[in-house]
Order: structure tokens, then C-alpha cells, then sequence
């Protein structure tokens, strides 16, 4: 619940800082297709992603992913539905940092 009032506040303060410039809207072309052919896809022995990381939205209406190959240095990021996977980026430049715990 507190989640909603610190978007709210991070927009503000990020419209505010950018010379008072709301955020904008771009459109662009999203390939989407059946969850089936995405991970079909992704598993090819030409791809072979795998998932790094998965993230749910907080209605759990649609999850994300990350999948990467570390060899070939290529990644995919992924917007899931209950039915539809759709291709929200991808490319071959990634680039994986070590995260260092908090000590705990």
C-alpha cells in the first residue's frame, strides 16, 4: 500500500527535476505470441536464454522476466499475461553484475 505513494512521490520529484517535464508516452510495436512459442523460442539451441530473474506486477495481472544467455552476452525481457508472452526488449550487449549482500 505504501508502494503507490512512493511512484507518486518518485514522479513528482523526477518531474520536478527534469525542468518541471512530465514523463511521455512512446508507442511502439511489441511482438507477442503464445507463452508456449516464446519459451519454445527462447530454449532453441540458436538462443538458449534462460531465465535470470521474474518479477509480478502487484495486481499479479502480468509477470516479467529476464532471460539471457551468458556466452553469447544476448538477453530478452519479457512481458507475461495469463496466456501471452510479448518481446518488450532484447539484444546482445548484456552485461551481469554481481550483486554484494548486505552482510546478512
Amino acid at each position: 500500500m505504501l508502494r503507490p505513494l512512493i511512484v507518486g512521490f518518485l514522479f513528482c520529484l523526477t518531474s520536478t527535476i527534469a525542468n518541471s517535464q512530465p514523463f511521455t508516452e512512446i508507442e511502439k510495436k511489441i511482438p507477442c505470441a503464445s507463452i508456449e512459442v516464446v519459451m519454445t523460442a527462447l530454449a532453441s539451441k540458436d538462443i538458449n536464454e534462460k531465465p535470470i530473474w521474474i518479477g509480478a506486477d502487484d495486481g499479479k495481472k502480468s509477470e516479467y522476466a529476464l532471460f539471457v544467455n551468458e556466452k553469447k552476452k544476448t538477453f530478452t525481457l519479457i512481458h507475461f499475461t495469463n496466456k501471452v508472452a510479448c518481446i518488450i526488449g532484447f539484444g546482445e550487449k548484456s552485461t551481469l553484475f554481481e550483486l554484494k549482500g548486505n552482510g546478512t
